[in-house]
């Protein structure tokens, strides 16, 4: 153990650590926003099905809703990763978006990266419920795991692992 002279050598004190703390979360509030910060629950266990635009964008929000996928399978083409999928929507109107399924800020990348399915109107957009088959492919090159994703569609349905070939 290393001896020292005077006390002024020690460490540093205690405040230039609760410096540090705060400087450390400023920074995560900046990179998350303040609406995660005031949430009462852990933004983890969100499902990300809010407006699809953030504030200041100049696109209208959307209304969002998650939709089951019959059958889907991940895609290579020309250096993107492409989501083909196949289902039923409520609307024939409706955009398919694939969206992280979480709000969790990864320290390192998951094996399976959790996304969900959702199909959208924009907001305010009155249409009568009449069932419509999609066929859709969706570039997720930003949405990867190390080994593929795990795609969830309607809460409470079985979310599927789908694994990037070669």
């Amino acid at each position: 153990m290393k001896r020292y002279r005077n006390r002024n050598e020690q460490r540093q004190p205690r405040w230039v650590a609760q410096a540090i703390g705060l400087a450390a979360l400023a920074v995560w509030l900046l990179v998350l926003g303040p609406a995660s910060a005031a949430s009462p629950e852990p933004a983890v266990n969100k499902p990300n099905l809010g407006p699809a635009v953030a504030k200041g964008d100049a696109k209208p929000a959307l209304d969002c809703v998650a939709v089951e996928a019959r059958s889907a399978e991940l895609m290579q083409d020309h250096g993107k990763v492409l989501l083909k999928v196949r289902g039923e929507i409520p609307h024939a109107g409706m955009t398919i978006e694939a969206r992280p399924a979480l709000k969790v800020l990864y320290v390192k990348q998951p094996d399976y990266l959790a996304v969900q399915l959702v199909a959208c109107l924009p907001a305010g957009t009155k249409l009568p419920v009449e069932p419509t088959a999609f066929a859709a492919e969706i570039d997720i090159s930003g949405l990867l795991g190390v080994k593929g994703i795990e795609l969830s569609g309607k809460p409470g349905a079985k979310p599927r692992r789908l694994e990037l070939a070669g």
